[in-house]
């Protein structure tokens, strides 16, 4: 799949991002110092610094033909979302092996992804592991059409909010013993055969009592008639804690889908992108939240207004070029990393990106 600009571009702003400078001589670092917001991100390991750029490098092209989705719609909402996904990190600071930027935190970059990853586990992953043995839950429904699953999404919300109000008044009234908490992840996948959406619960419970209270709520209380399959939810104990949370904390779509597991195709191949599928689910899930806690507490949040400032001596100024899938600096055109796209990401994005099947 060759690189094309979205439609709206007018031939300036795009050109000023990746432009490398005209200077080739190089250019000792700045010495005047720089105030930048934040701690900064590490990539002075090798592994960091190339799964950063990997992320960086797929983002950006997967958005380019995402903001063109969206201008077909006129979705301004959308076209708003994925420019700043665009625009995510492309200026940055590098000082002592970090990189000091701003974030768009966004649901399809995968750059901002992997930072809310890291958050979360380090929030959560110590309260898993005092639970002696959890257990994991798959909550789902019957797979729908495209135009059903906007619909549907928000009425599986709205049965987990009746579980757990029910459970409430359950645990109030003397009902039941058992009150409800865990970790929950809301995802949905794409069938290409089928050009079908399953959305779903990936849900973390302390017991195997808990988890088989949630499964018999999910039938009496969450009130989605008609297409909840018993046979179709699952409930099996946890082995490892930390690997398990780390699945459910991904983002709750899956852009990737491997030719090999569809029944119809037989012969082997790459993974597709399903782009235009997923542009679905990320409007399906326009304003859900994916990840949340429930049945108890955590420690009150900085409100935010804060941010701590970071004085630097030396640095460079860096701007993201994505032709050279890399940060170059600013004057010079000197590469940050001299990142390389593995010869099988550049084939996928290249050939097996599909734009039309939804």
């Amino acid at each position: 799949m060759k690189e094309q600009l979205p439609a709206s571009y007018d031939g300036g702003n795009f050109n000023t991002l990746v432009q490398t400078g005209t200077t080739t001589s190089p250019k000792q670092p700045k010495t005047r110092g720089k105030t930048v917001c934040g701690k900064g991100s590490d990539i002075s390991d090798q592994k960091v610094k190339q799964g950063r750029m990997k992320r960086k490098f797929l983002a950006t092209t997967l958005v380019m033909e995402l903001l063109k989705m969206a201008e077909e719609e006129n979705n301004k909402k959308f076209i708003k979302k994925f420019w700043n996904t665009f625009h995510c990190l492309n200026r940055v600071v590098e000082s002592d092996g970090k990189i000091y930027g701003k974030y768009c935190k966004n649901r399809v970059c995968l750059v901002c992804l992997d930072n809310r990853k890291a958050i979360l586990m380090k929030k959560y992953l110590p309260m898993l592991q005092t639970w002696e043995a959890p257990f994991f839950v798959t909550l789902t429904v019957k797979a729908v059409k495209a135009e059903r699953l906007p619909f549907l999404i928000k009425n599986l919300k709205r049965g987990i909010q009746l579980i757990l109000n029910g459970n409430s008044k359950d645990v109030a009234r003397g009902k039941t013993p058992i009150k409800l908490i865990g970790f929950s992840s809301m995802e949905c996948e794409f069938n290409p055969d089928k050009r079908t959406y399953n959305p779903h619960f990936h849900i973390i419970v302390p017991n195997k009592a808990i988890a088989d209270k949630l499964v018999n709520y999910w039938f009496g209380k969450a009130k989605i008639k008609g297409l909840i399959d018993r046979k179709a939810q699952h409930s099996v104990q946890i082995r490892d804690k930390e690997k398990t949370l780390k699945e459910i904390i991904k983002y709750g779509s899956k852009i990737f889908t491997n030719p090999e597991l569809r029944k119809k195709i037989q012969t082997k191949g790459k993974p597709t992108i399903y782009l235009k599928a997923l542009y679905t689910i990320l409007k399906a899930f326009d304003g859900i939240r994916l990840f949340e806690r429930f049945g108890f507490n955590t420690e009150a949040k900085n409100n935010g207004k804060t941010k701590e400032l970071t004085h630097l001596e030396t640095y460079r100024d860096l701007q993201y070029d994505i032709s050279k899938a890399d940060w170059v600096e600013i004057g010079n055109g000197n590469p940050l990393t001299s990142y390389e796209p593995p010869e099988e990401l550049r084939h996928i994005i290249e050939n097996h990106i599909d734009l039309k099947l939804n």
